[in-house]
């Protein structure tokens, strides 16, 4: 199994993203918000995870966008980096070894060729998305 890991910090919000074993990063930093009308949006394909806005510290709407062939989720959790991450022997994340409070949501399935949006609040500090 691949995974790809995204991570990110709120309020001083940073993101490193993930779905599948290559390690391209990408980042993000967020602020108060900048009163604009522009929606985060995680975008998700084969491997590959990239946020496009900024994310600030509070309840937050982002928009979930899966360009990819197939279905993929987004699992958010507290964490300094993707290496810091429990992981099982085939690589992947194992988050039966994420502490409960460290969890802070995941979107669910996402249909290839779709997008949600989910509400998600975000406290100040570092983040890691991923799709496992």
């Amino acid at each position: 199994m691949r995974y790809r890991t995204f991570i990110f910090a709120a309020a001083a919000l940073v993101l490193l993203a993930a779905c599948g074993s290559d390690k391209n990063n990408a980042t993000a930093t967020g602020g108060t918000g900048t009163g604009g009308s522009s929606q985060p949006t995680f975008l998700l394909s084969e491997f590959k995870i990239s946020l496009e806005g900024t994310i600030p510290a509070g309840q937050v709407e982002v928009r979930i966008d899966n360009q990819g062939g197939e279905k993929h989720e987004v699992v958010i959790v507290a964490g300094m980096d993707a290496a810091s991450l429990p992981k099982k022997a085939d690589g992947s994340v194992d988050e039966d070894k994420i502490p409960e409070a460290d969890k802070l949501g995941e979107s669910g399935d996402v249909p290839a060729r779709t997008s949600i949006t989910k509400s998600f609040t975000f406290k100040p500090g570092t983040y890691v998305a991923f799709c496992n």
